[in-house]
């Protein structure tokens, strides 16, 4: 998908449609995985993986007892966590069914919109004049399934306009009005080869930063382990919480890009 989406870009930013510009947004929601509400899965679940739904309904037979750092306990019946080993799959399914929305929405209008997901991160290329209808749908679909895209006006998503300069210049300066603006921070067209594919940031400096930040939060996490005093839980957790996962999806979208000094500073600080 990522191999796809990057060709779907550079094509976007030279050729474009026949004589056209494109949209390019990119997708990002805000705490997704501890957001889903059951009742969402479980749809979901039915809609497009109906095999798991008897074990999902037993799972979710009961709401979950969860301990606030304060030591109060709370039902809860939201989450599709990510140390469940089918929570991926649950936010995913749930994640297809609201972009199938979006898709509607958009195809009922004339248009066509294309996107691809890894997790909670999309990439859309669509249509400029039907941004918002997509935007509008998906957002709706997802309130309803208990997520948001946006946290407190601090935006998650971007925006931008991408095609062949001359066709960029006549796109009605109202693409980006409404749920676009409000909801996603729009760039300028001739940042159109730069950003983040699947929420990886693709630019050198960019992508080095994001290597360190993982890396100092394992140094963080390695830090806060080595205090339990609890070898098998440490080495579970450790397993868990500070392995390669930290930088998989880094390495599965750009690696080649990233300098084999970061990954070596990544491996020391697992030591």
């Amino acid at each position: 998908a990522l191999v796809h989406i990057r060709k779907c870009r550079e094509q976007a930013a030279s050729d474009g449609a026949p004589g056209e510009a494109a949209v390019l947004l990119d997708l990002d929601l805000r705490n997704a995985f501890p957001s889903l509400e059951w009742k969402a899965i479980r749809e979901a679940v039915g809609e497009h993986a109906p095999v798991l739904s008897p074990w999902t309904a037993w799972c979710h037979g009961r709401k979950a007892q969860v301990q606030l750092p304060a030591g109060q306990w709370v039902e809860c019946d939201r989450g599709a966590e990510q140390g469940d080993p089918l929570g991926p799959a649950y936010c995913a399914l749930t994640l297809l069914r609201c972009a199938t929305v979006a898709r509607g929405a958009v195809e009922a209008l004339g248009g066509w919109a294309w996107d691809a997901w890894y997790m909670d991160d999309g990439q859309v290329i669509l249509q400029p004049r039907f941004a918002r209808a997509y935007l509008d749908a998906f957002d709706k679909a997802l309130e309803e399934a208990g997520g948001t895209r946006v946290a407190g006006g601090k935006f998650k998503s971007i925006a931008r306009l991408v095609g062949p300069a001359e066709a960029m210049e006549l796109v009605d300066a109202s693409w980006c009005e409404g749920t676009v603006k409000n909801t996603c921070e729009v760039r300028a067209a001739d940042a159109a080869a730069s950003g983040k594919i699947l929420g990886v940031d693709l630019d050198g400096s960019s992508l080095q930063e994001q290597v360190k930040t993982a890396t100092a939060r394992i140094q963080e996490i390695c830090e806060c382990l080595s205090g339990m005093g609890d070898a098998p839980a440490e080495l579970a957790l450790l397993r868990m919480s500070a392995n390669l996962s930290r930088i998989a999806h880094l390495l599965r979208a750009a690696g080649p890009s990233i300098q084999q000094r970061d990954l070596a500073a990544f491996d020391e600080a697992q030591e």
